[in-house]
């Protein structure tokens, strides 16, 4: 059922026997056969199924196990939505003639100029109605040629912090000046919404106010405000994001189950793609997957059919209430709505995938549900794909190649014969082949002679169920002229292949078997070496 079932337990036992064996050392009292134990171990589903990490076995409630593959393949943060870029602009505050005249005949005159500023995002479609600011200033330049004492007062009643609202006053001291004032307003709040335009728009008033000292007016007098907006970054955004694309490039998952498969056929009962999405967002968001499906090789790749699955799907967001919270959409893709078991069945080892979306796919909210976000809010789509080990499987083949060195002397040792005792208790038969090669990678011999089972299959009841373990001792001899082939061995190839309980290439699903978490796989190991007599030994 599992396909690199039998490659665990050949990586995990047999090259260790041989790297024992190189390093059985004889002692100087000569003693023709040495019989050493190696291995005296119980392989349970963990060890053989998840060895480094147990989260990828999940057990039901009766037991039957599932390989877990599961992790994020996406996300969104809040800067990648928005933006805030810097913000330069400036405003001109120029006396008329007329007001000049009433400057000089008065003595004083104060002039009150109203402006906006709109601020401009990165994408175009973004309206702001209000900011929370984390971080951020406010550079304002003087540029002023008026010869007059007095002073220059800048407000911004919408960028406001509790009960204060943004206000700069600089002194006119009757010469041509050119001064700057930066002010933080980190924590402040920037509403934008009282504007003509109900988004976007930043009032400002200036103030002017000068006092007459004898000067004769020019009529080329005239004070410039330049302002900055610098380092701006959000706790809150309140408006609207736009339709803005949301493309994922093109990803895969690897699917380690089927990684070393090379041959044979694979079928799980009820295979499942689970797509989790998380959305602290405050507007909607359809998705789409496209380019989905399973890659078996290099050069093939099967599509995912979908059959009664909603593709493009909304995923849920929070209310203005929720803000700050996170809302969870899930579907799930199986036999019932897709082809995902005849994949599956192909032995597949990417799962491949592609995500383009939308946000606010319905164009603009109403004005009393406008889109909101905080400088946390996040998406994210996990995938979980469960393999339930419930099934069946015929010839599945797996193949690796490893280092190897067997360093004994050769004019020390007669013949070796390797001893392989064990009990199985999967539901699956293991029929192995290690293969020694050469530094050119040249066949010099192979390990086990006509292509035997190392272990059947345990026996199963009507319910797939193992009723009973089978139990086999494997003698394996290497006598004295093949010691060379694994002293000048520098590869090995391993080979496993592996058929589930009484399936045959006649009829391969006959019968379907379950993993539970209490198998196990028993194996006892040892190596007896017969050297030759010692030079001088009687």
């Amino acid at each position: 059922m599992k396909e690199n079932f039998a490659c665990k337990v050949l990586l995990t036992i047999l090259p260790f026997l041989f790297l024992m064996a190189g390093c059985q050392k004889f002692k100087d009292e000569w003693n023709p056969t040495l019989a050493v134990p190696l291995i005296d171990s119980k392989l349970g589903i963990y060890n053989i199924f998840a060895p480094n990490d147990s989260s990828n076995i999940k057990v039901s409630n009766s037991g039957l196990i599932s390989v877990i593959y599961e992790g994020e393949i996406f996300s969104l943060t809040a800067n990648d939505i928005v933006k805030l870029p810097d913000q330069p602009f400036g405003d001109e505050v120029k006396m008329s003639p007329s007001e000049m005249a009433t400057l000089q005949s008065s003595g004083s005159y104060t002039k009150n100029m109203n402006a906006f500023h709109n601020y401009n995002p990165l994408v175009p479609e973004i309206e702001f109605d209000s900011l929370r600011l984390s971080t951020g200033s406010i550079k304002l330049e003087f540029l002023n040629t008026y010869k007059y004492t007095g002073s220059i007062i800048v407000r911004m009643p919408s960028v406001v912090k509790g009960s204060s609202s943004f206000m700069v006053s600089v002194p006119l001291d009757g010469t041509s000046f050119n001064t700057t004032r930066t002010v933080d307003i980190s924590g402040y709040t920037v509403k934008m919404s009282t504007g003509s335009g109900n988004h976007s728009e930043i009032p400002i008033t200036y103030e002017l106010n000068l006092v007459y000292n004898g000067n004769v007016p020019t009529g080329a007098e005239n004070l410039i405000v330049k302002r900055d907006f610098l380092n701006w970054a959000f706790e809150r955004f309140y408006g609207y994001v736009g339709q803005q694309q949301i493309v994922a490039d093109k990803d895969s998952v690897l699917l380690s189950l089927f990684s070393n498969a090379v041959t044979g056929y694979f079928a799980a009962t009820n295979p499942k793609l689970k797509l989790v999405f998380s959305n602290s967002f405050g507007f909607p968001v359809d998705l789409n997957l496209s380019n989905i499906g399973m890659r078996m090789d290099a050069t093939t790749f099967r599509p995912l059919a979908y059959n009664n699955f909603p593709n493009p799907f909304s995923m849920g967001y929070p209310n203005m209430s929720q803000i700050g919270t996170t809302v969870k959409s899930s579907f799930q893709i199986d036999k019932t709505n897709s082809n995902i078991d005849s994949l599956i069945n192909s032995t597949p080892k990417h799962l491949v995938y592609q995500i383009v979306g939308s946000s606010n796919p319905s164009g603009l909210p109403p004005a009393n549900n406008r889109n909101f976000m905080t400088s946390q809010s996040r998406f994210t789509l996990n995938t979980e794909i469960e393999l339930p080990l419930e099934g069946f499987a015929y010839g599945i083949g797996v193949i690796d190649t490893l280092d190897f060195t067997f360093s004994e002397n050769q004019e020390e040792v007669d013949w070796i014969e390797f001893r392989i005792s064990m009990e199985n208790r999967f539901p699956v038969d293991l029929k192995v082949q290690l293969i020694f090669l050469d530094r050119n990678k040249v066949v010099l011999d192979s390990l086990m002679p006509n292509n035997e089972n190392i272990i059947s299959a345990a026996a199963i009841g009507a319910d797939g169920r193992v009723v009973s373990s089978t139990k086999k001792t494997t003698l394996i001899p290497f006598n004295q002229s093949r010691i060379p082939n694994l002293i000048n061995a520098k590869y090995v190839i391993v080979k496993g292949l592996t058929n589930t309980a009484q399936a045959s290439a006649a009829n391969p699903a006959n019968p379907s078997v379950k993993f539970y978490y209490d198998y196990d796989l028993i194996v006892k190991a040892g190596i007896k070496i017969n050297s030759k007599p010692l030079s001088g030994s009687k």
